[in-house]
Parts: C-alpha cells; structure tokens; sequence
C-alpha cells in the first residue's frame, strides 16, 4: 500500500517541470483526481506501490497560480507532447526560480512567471 500526503501547488509544479529533455507533462504517469480527492486517492493509494499525492486547494488553486498550463486539449499527438515547453523550478513560491538558458531566452515562460528581472550565473558570458 503507498502513501497519501498532501502537496503544495508549487511542489507539484516543480514535479512537472523536473529537468529532463522533455516536459514531465508528456508522462502518461499523472492521474488528475476532480471531485473527492482523499476517497479516490485512499483507494487508488490502497492498490498502488506508488505515493499517491493531493495538492492543497486542489485544481482551483492550482489553475489559479498557473493559468499558463490550463488546456481544454484532451489528446495529444506524440510530436505536440515532446514539444511541450517545461519551465523553471520554483524557489520561493511565484519569486524566485532556477532555470537554464532556454527558459531565459523563451519570452513567453518569463511572461508567464511574470519574471522582471533575471541574473544569469554561469562559467561562461553565452548571453552577452
């Protein structure tokens, strides 16, 4: 039997987003619960080796603070899933994040985020 434990918006947008070549969104792995969350996630946990996870405020608060990763899409093709954009990992909850030189360069992620201002650390000047 897995774990239930709860999760805040921000956690589950740092899961989704976790670096690899392609976003963790193209992952047939998530299973979105709307309704009675704990029951469905209870039973789900009951069968499961995997923890099972609720985000706090459930779908409201998550769609609230991240409206840019809403769709009413519901299929897919494999081409439009590897090209989903991932963005970068939450620090401090919509203030701070950490991300590399796509997600600088991409004017829609920093428009999304509501970014203002980046600083760039690296060994090298690749974005003068």
């Amino acid at each position: 039997m897995a774990e239930v434990s709860m999760f805040e918006p921000f956690e589950l947008f740092n899961l989704l987003n976790q670096g690899s070549r392609v976003s963790k969104l193209a992952e047939i792995n998530y299973l979105c619960l709307i309704g009675r969350a704990v029951t469905c996630a209870q039973e789900l946990a009951e069968a499961s080796l995997c923890p099972v996870h609720i985000v706090t405020g459930g779908f409201q608060r998550f769609s609230a603070l991240y409206p840019f990763l809403r769709t009413e899409k519901i299929m897919y093709t494999i081409i439009e899933l590897e090209n989903l954009k991932s963005f970068p990992v939450e620090i401090i909850a919509t203030l701070l994040y950490m991300g590399d030189e796509k997600h600088i360069v991409d004017v829609s992620i920093l428009k999304d985020l509501k970014v203002f201002a980046v600083v760039s650390i690296s060994e090298s000047n690749a974005l003068e």
